[in-house]
């Protein structure tokens, strides 16, 4: 007597262990956002206008820092061509001048999570601020310190990190204020 073979359980098998087995080729590595797996391809492209844009005048008024696409570029305010200062793979945005404009802060995923940035107001020196590993900081209302200076407004939940930091160290015998 021939009776029907149902296949699908051994073959669900076979397909969910494989996926498994792919799973595990991938998780062994650490995640780098300027490193990523695969063959890469690059695209040119030009633009004259975009959407979703943070930017920010030099405390002299000559130039204007802005980002497009995750990168982060300069113009004359009297205008001209705009000059990439930090590209990459990572998401960069939101730039602001220091008081004295010699540096501009801003948010790149360049350390794995969104974190604050600073580098030199031509785009060299990129250094990391902070190190979250998660997006906390995507908001327009960041904030850096550097040297003691405020550059720009407070992000509301980071007002509470440096009031907790703060407590914990007067409890601690320390005595040290941090700005919020």
């Amino acid at each position: 007597m021939n009776r029907p073979i149902n296949l699908f359980p051994g073959i669900f098998l076979l397909i969910s262990l494989g996926a498994a087995a792919a799973d595990e080729e991938f998780t062994d590595e650490k995640w780098d956002v300027n490193n990523p797996p695969g063959k890469a391809k690059t695209i040119s492209i030009d633009t004259r206008s975009g959407t979703w844009m943070s930017l920010d005048v030099s405390p002299d008024g000559k130039t204007i820092a802005f980002d497009l696409l995750g990168d982060i570029y300069v113009l004359p305010m009297a205008g001209g061509e705009a000059r990439s200062i930090n590209s990459g793979l990572a998401w960069s945005i939101q730039p602001r001048f220091s008081p004295d404009g010699s540096e501009i802060a801003f948010i790149s995923d360049a350390g794995g999570g969104d974190n604050i940035w600073t580098m030199q107001a031509d785009g060299s020196e990129a250094r990391q601020l902070t190190h979250e590993d998660f997006r906390m900081l995507n908001n327009h209302f960041i904030f850096a310190y550097v040297n003691g200076e405020t550059w720009y407004d407070v992000h509301p939940a980071l007002q509470e990190i440096a009031k907790f930091k703060d407590a914990l160290q007067k409890l601690q015998g320390k005595k040290k204020t941090v700005k919020p």
